[in-house]
């Protein structure tokens, strides 16, 4: 495969913004007009007219000029958004080769307007059909040229491969070549356009035709790189390809891929073993009657392992010229043998000579052995032939087993020596591949049902292992949560106090204790807990009653739990007290209400948490100093 150009790709470029005018901007197809502008070559400057619109497309509009003999040259000024500064120098540099070919229409000249601002070229004008609209469409062919035969397409080729080779022999690669940039006038006469595009110096040819685009180009950018002489080649091979057999893509086949990729794989239908690939009807007559040396250079081109199919061996237009010659200077001698050879479309294949008795005949698509009938019939070959026929032909034919199926069981002769000991089967060949393929299917379900669909870690803290939930799970948790822990864990394991079985993932959780068994000791840890806390705020109420003028209240009653006030000091009510007063009662309630929950907390199941009980005791002790104090309070 060919390297790419390496030469830096000059593209691109700054847009020009025009200081003067753009000469015809707002002027209709078919309109005159007299706008003065200036043609420089570089060595003269001339002042021309641009007398009337001729045309517009998408990079800008073609205008007749007053240059010449019935406007010889026209003037094609570009877009204002199309203008750069790449473009204008491309220009420049063509312009600079000074290429004078008759029928190219090459820039000859920049067009400036009032202020010298490059807005355009000049170029001789060209005049005929666009290749891609006559002689690539089969009936406008015949309609706008209804004389033309085999000979005047040859010589059309040999017109368009001289004015190629003109061109690539001054260093110009067209590039884009295709039906749309070529004008055909006659076989003699036709005119390359749109010849700014061409690929000149480091400057690309920016567009291009998947068609004609050679395997090692396809898919890139034509803006990217720079094509070398193998691609033009290619090009080339395909448009006289599609000028021989009008229209017709050289990679076009039946039941293939696309062109573009029958590029990429190098696969040309004719002259295959089979010839089935090549396109219906008379594309295969009208390769048939081309010379035998232009079919094996069109081969060798464009088939995979041919002679020229490697880019460094691709034939150039001199080789191209060669071959045509040839073919134009014997196709009379091919008249001579085939009334046929000159049409464009002939309706058969091309006669062959008979090897055994030298006569003129017509061959069969099928025959593949160089003998007319009757010799045929009577040779080696032909019984050999005669035999391949026969088995192709149906031995037995009978109805499928299967009552759902309505095809038949068709077996052929060939397959006679295989059931002769055999039973002859039973089911058709579509019934037998669908059995075939249920197992298929079944056996990749399977194995898709046992692939990991999920795949996480045990809940469990004190559990490492993974949980894996695979494809065949996906139905049965649809609609429920997925497990938490793993399988081990879910096996059962005895509670280490009292023995009571339930899943090891409970029991981890509390440290090997079934639920009873943990809450009980949680419990007595708490109730252990509560018993420190009333002894320690006991000890410090004795301590503090030592003092106190109120303690003697605290006589007659019964002690609160964890509390012995035996221990502490008694002393005599003071003479203000008065025990039926409602301050007292008020006050003997709360305490009563005080003592009943502190009781409650020891003996309930739950309990309150030890912070709770410690709150509690805390606000009563306040709030009896404050009774207290507000008693003091209403004596005095």
């Amino acid at each position: 495969m060919t390297m790419f150009n390496t030469t830096k790709v000059i593209t691109g470029g700054k847009k020009i913004k025009l200081q003067g005018s753009l000469p015809g901007e707002r002027v209709a197809k078919g309109e005159l007009l007299s706008i003065p502008v200036v043609a420089d070559d570089g060595k003269h400057r001339k002042n021309i007219v641009l007398t009337k619109k001729i045309g517009a497309g998408g990079e800008g509009s073609v205008f007749e000029t007053n240059v010449g003999d019935a406007s010889d040259y026209v003037a094609k000024i570009y877009l204002r958004e199309k203008l750069t500064d790449i473009k204008c120098a491309k220009l420049e540099l063509m312009i600079a080769k000074g290429i004078e070919c008759k029928g190219v229409c090459f820039p000859v000249a920049l067009i400036k307007n009032e202020n010298d601002e490059t807005v355009g070229f000049l170029m001789p004008r060209a005049k005929g059909y666009e290749l891609g609209k006559s002689v690539f469409l089969p009936k406008l062919l015949q309609v706008r040229f209804p004389k033309w035969t085999r000979k005047d397409t040859i010589q059309l080729c040999l017109t368009i491969l001289h004015k190629i080779k003109y061109l690539n022999d001054r260093g110009i690669i067209l590039g884009d070549i295709n039906g749309q940039n070529i004008l055909v006038v006659s076989p003699t006469e036709v005119y390359f356009v749109d010849c700014d595009s061409y690929q000149i110096g480091s400057y690309p040819c920016p567009a291009g035709t998947a068609h004609f685009t050679p395997p090692e180009a396809q898919g890139r950018s034509y803006e990217t790189f720079l094509r070398t002489q193998a691609m033009e080649n290619f090009a080339i091979a395909t448009l006289l390809f599609m000028i021989m057999l009008p229209g017709k893509s050289p990679y076009s086949a039946v039941g293939g891929a696309d062109p573009a990729e029958n590029i990429r794989q190098g696969s040309f239908p004719y002259e295959s073993d089979d010839n089935s690939k090549v396109p219906p009807g008379k594309w295969g007559f009208i390769w048939s009657h081309m010379s035998f040396n232009t079919r094996k250079a069109f081969v060798g081109t464009f088939r995979r392992g041919g002679d020229y199919f490697e880019p460094e061996k691709r034939m150039n237009a001199d080789g191209w010229i060669e071959v045509f010659e040839k073919y134009w200077y014997g196709i009379d001698h091919m008249l001579d043998n085939d009334p046929m050879a000159m049409d464009l479309f002939p309706t058969r294949l091309k006669m062959r000579e008979c090897k055994k008795c030298g006569k003129r005949y017509i061959p069969k698509p099928d025959r593949h052995v160089s003998l007319c009938d009757e010799c045929y019939g009577y040779s080696t070959e032909g019984r050999r032939e005669f035999h391949e026929k026969w088995l192709k032909e149906v031995w037995k034919s009978y109805p499928c087993k299967n009552p759902m199926c309505h095809n038949n069981v068709t077996l052929y002769n060939r397959d006679q020596s295989r059931y002769l000991n055999k039973r002859l089967p039973e089911y058709c060949q579509t019934c037998w591949q669908e059995s075939h393929e249920e197992e298929r299917r079944e056996l990749a379900r399977e194995k898709w049902l046992g692939e990991v669909w999920k795949s996480y870690p045990c809940k469990n803290p004190k559990c490492h292992n993974t949980i894996t939930l695979y494809n065949r799970d996906q139905i049965r948790y649809q609609s429920r949560r997925l497990p938490e822990y793993c399988q081990e864990c879910w096996q059962d394991e005895p509670c280490k106090k009292c023995g009571y079985v339930a899943a090891k993932w409970m029991h981890d959780e509390r440290d090997g204790l079934c639920r009873r068994c943990y809450e009980e000791e949680q419990r007595e840890k708490r109730l252990m807990q509560q018993s420190a806390a009333n002894q320690s705020s006991a000890s410090k109420a004795g301590r503090r009653s030592t003092f106190s003028p109120t303690s003697s209240r605290n006589q007659g009653r019964a002690a609160a739990p964890g509390i012995n006030h035996r221990s502490a000091p008694v002393r005599p009510a003071a003479k203000w007290s008065d025990s039926q007063t409602p301050a007292r009662q008020k006050v003997r309630q709360t305490r009563r209400k005080t003592r009943d929950n502190v009781v409650n907390t020891q003996q309930g199941s739950g309990g309150f948490s030890q912070c709770r009980d410690a709150i509690i005791v805390c606000f009563s002790l306040l709030f009896m100093l404050y009774l207290i104090a507000s008693c003091i309070g209403s004596v005095n």
